[in-house]
Parts: structure tokens; C-alpha cells; sequence
């Protein structure tokens, strides 16, 4: 029993000593070429910003939305003209991460659509300028919903321009 303790610290004592001289004078560590580490990084940079600059389109099935209603000209106060959007869109964005986000973000998309719309009047709609401002909120709330919803949110916003490919107010 008494010889134990001696053994374990000549075996670790050994152990280190070899282990030292290993890693100091056998183990030739790799040379790092910088030209071609360069070149690689240059390479890799080069691949993302194509990937970046690559504009592709994310459109949504069209959707039918009820707006606020009007009062009715001569008729009782109770008495209120119902309105409906048939709206249908597709986002701008570039590269192909931006897209799978949006399709990630898909029914978080479609109840902020439905909620901006749900507040618009039939004469905010019926405007050029209501409807740039309609793209410019409907913009506003999904590059919002990447930023607030994903876990690893992105660094810039996905969505870069909105279409309208049907927008009929009734």
C-alpha cells in the first residue's frame, strides 16, 4: 500500500514528461499559407454577396379581407355599407435565406396583413397614396416580424419592395 502513491505520481510525472516533449519537439505544426487562405476567404465572400445581390420573389395566394365599414348617405345611423380587399402580393427579396424566413414567418404574415387591412377605410384604399402607404406598413410589420419572431434574427431586412399583384376594394 505504501508504494502506490509513489507509482501514480512516477506514471503522471512520465505521462507529462512525454506529453511535453511530444507536443515541443515532434508535433510539426501545419504552416498556414496565407496567399491561400486569402483566397478562400476572397472566394467565400465573393459566393455570398452573389447569393445576396440574387433577387427572387416570395408571392402569397390572394386573400380576402373585411375593411371598416361606411355609414350609408340618408339612411338610418345604424345603417352601415360593408367593404371588402381582395388583395394578393408577393415580396421582393434577395437571396435565398430571405426567403425560407418569409416562408417561416408565412401565417405571422398573413394575420399582420389582415389586421393593417381590418383598420383601413374604403376611402384610405381607394387612393394611389393609400396604397403606398398600405405597401410601405405591410413592409414595415414583416421586416419587423423577422426581426422580433425568428431566434437568430437576420442583419438586414428580408423584404426590400412589395408588389401588388391584385388589389381590388369594394
Amino acid at each position: 500500500m505504501t508504494i502506490l502513491p509513489p507509482l501514480i505520481n512516477t506514471v503522471f510525472v512520465l505521462f507529462t514528461l512525454v506529453f511535453l516533449i511530444y507536443t515541443r519537439f515532434i508535433f510539426k505544426r501545419p504552416g498556414i499559407k496565407e496567399p491561400e487562405e486569402r483566397k478562400k476567404i476572397e472566394e467565400a465572400q465573393k459566393r455570398q454577396k452573389e447569393e445576396e445581390k440574387k433577387v427572387t420573389y416570395f408571392p402569397l395566394d390572394p386573400i380576402t379581407v373585411n375593411i371598416a365599414s361606411t355609414p350609408i348617405e340618408g339612411g338610418s345611423p345604424d345603417a352601415r355599407k360593408l367593404h371588402y380587399v381582395n388583395l394578393g402580393i408577393a415580396f421582393e427579396t434577395h437571396g435565398d435565406r430571405n426567403k425560407e424566413i418569409l416562408e417561416q414567418l408565412k401565417p405571422f404574415i398573413l394575420d399582420q396583413i389582415i389586421f393593417i387591412l381590418g383598420r383601413k377605410t374604403y376611402d384610405q384604399l381607394a387612393t394611389a397614396q393609400g396604397r403606398y402607404v398600405l405597401q410601405f406598413q405591410i413592409q414595415e410589420a414583416v421586416n419587423q416580424l423577422a426581426f422580433t419572431k425568428l431566434a437568430t434574427p437576420p442583419h438586414d431586412p428580408p423584404v426590400s419592395h412589395i408588389f401588388f399583384n391584385q388589389l381590388i376594394v369594394q
